[in-house]
């Protein structure tokens, strides 16, 4: 889970007043970068996380899920989170953990021209909030960012096509993807994007759009579950804990920052 910090001061900037729910016009809010520390005083002053005591593993726990509900929502209009345990025989090798749980499993389809092919089970998106690196043994050797890397290089789309699967992680605007883990991933032809989250008035977030951190030399189009083109658009806009289907699962089998006990 994220390591609490200091927050890096912004100019003073007019605020648009969102509605919930909002897609097409969130380009045009002003905004600010979504850190660690920001999420932390945005989900306390929502009543999220204070019942525990500050700075706890509770406290922490639960603010991470109601960002990852958030996050899932605002991308996919769902905030449920996968609960299905992937083989990868990588992280067993390094770590004794032999599964890996991405938060969002699904069909990627790649257009080709004018024709269009669905892969099941080749992108996969990932919420973290987390102030820092995330390297290929994030987190504390436990190797989860390789497993997600050896999970998508296993996906019927990397088996069948030379088209790279991809892996999206949303996160907060302080998160930085490892070198080493983008160096992995291009090696074993998995593309890595990037969705930084912002605050806008209010108390209101938004996912922005998507950023690829290394690319595919096939150059062909791809999307998420039948859209190829929404990595383009910013998320839906809402509140922690306030948007559709809004509320931290209880039994979510995946807690930040990794799901998987050691056997």
């Amino acid at each position: 889970m994220a390591q609490l910090g200091s927050d890096p001061v912004f100019a003073d900037t007019v605020w648009m007043v969102p509605n919930v729910g909002d897609w097409t016009g969130a380009y045009s809010m002003s905004t600010r970068p979504l850190t660690t520390t920001l999420l932390k005083a945005t989900a306390k002053a929502m009543g999220i996380g204070t019942r525990f005591p500050d700075g706890s593993i509770q406290q922490n726990r639960e603010i991470g899920l109601a960002f990852q509900d958030f996050a899932l929502w605002s991308v996919n209009n769902s905030p449920f989170a996968n609960g299905r345990r992937m083989s990868s025989p990588l992280r067993y090798d390094a770590a004794r953990i032999p599964t890996v749980v991405p938060d969002f499993i699904g069909t990627l389809r790649v257009v080709y021209g004018l024709t269009s092919v669905d892969y099941p089970e080749s992108a996969f998106q990932e919420v973290k909030a987390v102030k820092g690196v995330m390297t290929l043994d994030y987190p504390a050797q436990k190797f989860q960012m390789l497993g997600f890397i050896d999970v998508a290089n296993r996906s019927p789309l990397a088996l069948r096509t030379i088209t790279w699967p991809s892996i999206s992680f949303f996160t907060t605007a302080d998160t930085i993807i490892g070198v080493d883990v983008l160096l992995d991933a291009t090696s074993n032809g998995v593309q890595i994007h990037q969705r930084r989250a912002s605050l806008l008035p209010g108390g209101y977030m938004r996912m922005d759009h998507e950023v690829p951190l290394n690319s595919t030399p096939s150059g062909v189009l791809g999307g998420m579950n039948s859209l190829p083109f929404i990595h383009l658009l910013p998320g839906r806009i809402g509140r922690l804990g306030q948007h559709p289907g809004a509320g931290p699962v209880v039994d979510d089998p995946d807690p930040l920052p990794d799901p998987d006990p050691l056997p």
